[in-house]
């Protein structure tokens, strides 16, 4: 799923308010914040302060989903979050992925907040589809 640039960062830079997982701690940019061992491992490190490291994470991460949808298309495609909101949008991803119309389970939201909720879980840009 990908969703928009200033969002992400925002909710990042919540969700990581007390450590850091892009800023090198090797870097001058180094604040002091905590390194965060259980989720720090999985994130490139830049030589950049916190916020602006996350956003060149940001766009590294779509670039190369970008990439791999070009290059393996029919199997990855990168869908925008707020296809979530809509009944055709999440029949769209259903579809890409391989389900049959009638084995379609839709979970649209009700209200606004619970909209929030759901696009604030969502972390990963790409939707691979297996063919059998």
């Amino acid at each position: 799923m990908k969703a928009i640039k200033r969002k992400v960062i925002k909710d990042w830079l919540f969700f990581a308010q007390d450590f850091n997982l892009w800023t090198d701690p090797k870097s001058k940019h180094w604040n002091g914040d905590k390194a965060n061992p259980e989720y720090g491992r999985y994130f490139p490190k830049y030589d950049l302060p916190k916020e602006m490291a996350l956003s060149k994470f940001y766009d590294e991460y779509y670039i190369i989903g970008a990439r791999a949808e070009y290059k393996f298309p029919g199997y990855i495609r990168n869908f925008a979050s707020d296809k979530l909101k809509t009944e055709e949008g999440q029949r769209e991803i259903l579809r890409f992925v391989g389900y049959k119309e009638e084995d379609m389970v839709l979970n649209l939201p009700e209200n606004k907040e619970e909209t929030q909720c759901q696009q604030t879980q969502i972390r990963h840009p790409l939707l691979w589809k297996h063919r059998l």
